[in-house]
């Protein structure tokens, strides 16, 4: 039950982080096609680049390699159509 209780704490949390975004009025451009250079060490995830919104248009950010926390898999980011626009859900640790 616990862990019940924590998913849904954490399902509340991303919701609300959601509904504070801004809505983006055009969808996103397809993604980049990006080739990961080698990995500085077995202990380090490839983190994907993704769109950024900036207020008026999209702009590129790169994928990058960062050390995972011990025992987490990397969730990438996405953006969601909803009725009115986009938004961007980042990208997190589970």
């Amino acid at each position: 039950m616990p862990r019940l209780a924590a998913a849904l704490l954490l399902f509340a949390l991303a919701g609300g982080a959601c509904a504070r975004q801004a809505l983006v009025p055009a969808p996103p451009p397809r993604l980049a096609v990006e080739v990961p250079p080698p990995a500085p060490g077995p202990e380090y995830t490839w983190l994907p680049g993704h769109w950024e919104w900036t207020g008026r248009r999209y702009a590129w950010t790169p994928g990058r390699w960062v050390q995972a926390p011990p025992g987490a898999e990397w969730e990438d980011g996405r953006w969601l159509k909803r009725p009115r626009g986009w938004i961007w859900l980042p990208g997190h640790w589970r």
